[in-house]
């Protein structure tokens, strides 16, 4: 049975974008890392102080985190599409980052629900609905649609990603091991390869539209005698 999406062409795929921007995504990843810290040293400096003051700390680091997220998607979707990245894409506009943040928060809920029913629906939906943050940076999707296109490109392929996800953590592990370094080059490559999936079931689920399509149109000509 043929793949509908091929492992080793999107990691391969993940790999020479990242050599062929290598210095952009260099400097993407510690300009992320640098945005993220920011709230933890101002949540470390005020913990024993002011405890409230630190919860407001935790809550500023967990938005700019949702922040760095939705950039990263959306320079992945430039890479997998071709075009030039930018670092302006790590700040877009306000309506769809507090919709990703709520579609996030829903997400985790999700999870954890399945995981209380003795886990194995928890690994299941998020498999499913895992493309749900990447639909509503991609496509502006309201909430309940993402999680909808989610499900339905995700259909049919659970196993495949389910296999490609233990890759990716394998992979990063393995950067994590290496001093943590190897994140620098291991994060943003498994990420471009995970957004060429993304890509890939988009264009499937595409085409298999565009024949029923088709096919709706021709059957009521059949039954004309």
């Amino acid at each position: 049975m043929n793949e509908i999406f091929s492992k080793a062409e999107a990691l391969r795929f993940g790999w020479e974008t990242l050599k062929a921007h290598l210095v952009f995504l260099a400097g993407l990843m510690l300009l992320i890392l640098g945005l993220n810290l920011l709230p933890e040293l101002g949540r470390w400096q005020t913990i024993e102080a002011a405890p409230l003051l630190a919860l407001l700390w935790t809550l500023c680091g967990y938005l700019v985190q949702m922040a760095t997220q939705m950039g990263l998607i959306r320079i992945s979707l430039r890479l997998v599409d071709g075009r030039q990245p930018r670092y302006g894409e790590l700040f877009g506009d306000l309506p769809t980052f507090w919709r990703y943040v709520a579609g996030n928060l829903l997400f985790l809920l999700i999870i954890l629900g399945g995981l209380l029913l003795l886990v194995i629906p928890g690994i299941i939906w998020s498999i499913k609905y895992q493309f749900a943050p990447f639909l509503i940076v991609d496509r502006n999707l309201g909430i309940k649609e993402a999680f909808q296109e989610s499900a339905g490109i995700t259909s049919g392929v659970k196993r495949d990603l389910f296999l490609f996800f233990l890759l990716v953590m394998g992979i990063n592990l393995v950067g994590l091991l290496a001093f943590a370094i190897g994140l620098f080059f291991t994060l943003p490559a498994t990420m471009i390869a995970y957004t060429f999936v993304y890509r890939k079931l988009l264009d499937r689920k595409k085409k298999a539209e565009a024949a029923q399509g088709r096919t709706e149109v021709i059957s009521p000509a059949h039954e004309i005698r």
